[in-house]
């Protein structure tokens, strides 16, 4: 199936009033297509008729050169929403397909504000490393779950030995 097929199986569901059916076909087209704008795109203005702005703003980021009104209200919504993430953050946000290697692969729009961002030409999309109050936080978590094993253990054997005394205790 092409981008093109799938975006026009979209619209007729859209056509017959089947809004969560179009939606559920395109974002399930996502990952398939790789990023691919049009059906990005496609995704984005259902996302907008339906009134998810915040996230019609990620998606038009991704494949808008030149954004008109309505695109950049909602592209200016999310933007704000990430204002104090570095680069590396906001593309995290992205979609996987969307998280690509090149900063000047990305529409004019997304690659301006990268640049602004300092986001150099070659991007490194691979997750953040643990905030060292993050690690604490995993230190903290693994020592309560051993804490709790070996208290279970403890039980269990002091119960055990509960029955078996009870057991073979003299009447």
């Amino acid at each position: 199936m092409t981008v093109e097929s799938t975006i026009a199986r979209a619209n007729v569901e859209l056509a017959n009033g089947r809004l969560w059916r179009a939606k559920e076909i395109l974002s399930s087209s996502l990952s398939t297509y790789g990023y691919a704008p049009k059906i990005y795109s496609a995704y984005a203005n259902l996302l907008l008729e339906s009134g998810d702005d915040l996230k019609a703003g990620m998606f038009f980021l991704l494949t808008v050169e030149k954004p008109d009104e309505a695109q950049r209200t909602v592209i200016d919504l999310f933007l704000k929403r990430h204002q104090y993430e570095s680069w590396k953050q906001l593309i995290s946000s992205f979609p996987k397909p969307a998280q690509i290697d090149k900063r000047d692969d990305y529409p004019a729009f997304l690659r301006a504000h990268l640049i602004s961002k300092d986001a150099p030409e070659a991007l490194s999309p691979r997750p953040l490393a643990p905030s060292a109050s993050n690690r604490s936080r995993i230190l903290m978590l693994r020592a309560g779950c051993f804490l709790a094993a070996a208290a279970a253990v403890v039980c269990a054997l002091v119960g055990a030995v509960t029955i078996l005394l009870w057991c073979f205790a003299p009447n």
